[in-house]
């Protein structure tokens, strides 16, 4: 029986142990060592999630939107939105990053205008009390995902945070979602949000696709 090729990993060899078990730790190291560099500033799958996000989006609203970067990392996905969102009509307000490496966040925040909020929290576990219900036009998360890092666990805090009606965009490394779906699917459910669509779209060369879900809180 074949194998399926084994996917990219991204940027230096020496931190491939992330796609293991994680640690704020190593990431810290990692954003010392330029990967902001090296793989945020190259990361075609952002661009791909923040642009279909904004396609999806009525820009007719009135009010500037407010969204939560989950897993900011070095801010990559604040930047893009900044920048894609006035070419499609779309109002960018407040951006409030989450991650748990307080390294990564400090290269975020040398990023001025991009964020107005920065907080070191776990993904898997509830959040802080100041994060109140209903608070975010939508939630995007980009690479954050994946085998040894965040799954589903995650669904329902980040659903609870965001406002009905509100949007929650986010990518998931191809094996890694075809071997949880199910699971994916019943968090998704049980935190009362409705998938959209989910696109497979380019997430890193050489020639990756990962499927891109588009969320709606009901």
């Amino acid at each position: 029986m074949a194998t399926k090729p084994e996917e990219p990993k991204l940027g230096n060899h020496k931190y491939n142990t992330v796609y293991d078990q994680s640690t704020p730790e190593i990431y810290d190291q990692w954003a010392a060592d330029g990967y902001d560099k090296t793989v945020a500033s190259n990361s075609i799958a952002v661009h791909n999630l923040v642009s279909h996000f904004l396609s999806l989006v009525d820009s007719t609203t009135n009010t500037p939107l407010r969204l939560l970067d989950a897993g900011c990392g070095t801010g990559r996905v604040a930047e893009v939105c900044r920048a894609q969102a006035p070419a499609s009509n779309i109002e960018i307000g407040q951006i409030d990053g989450i991650d748990y490496s307080p390294g990564m966040m400090d290269v975020a925040r040398s990023k001025k205008e991009l964020y107005s909020l920065l907080d070191v929290v776990d993904l898997t576990k509830p959040f802080p009390k100041t994060y109140l219900d209903n608070t975010y036009d939508a939630m995007l998360c980009s690479g954050v995902f994946l085998q040894g890092h965040v799954g589903p666990e995650a669904i329902p805090e980040l659903s609870r945070v965001v406002k009905p009606n509100g949007m929650l965009c986010f990518t998931v490394r191809p094996t890694f979602f075809e071997e949880t779906k199910e699971k994916w699917l019943l968090a998704l459910e049980e935190s009362g949000v409705d998938l959209i669509e989910t696109k497979m779209l380019d997430y890193c060369p050489p020639g990756l696709k990962a499927p891109m879900l588009f969320c709606r809180k009901r």
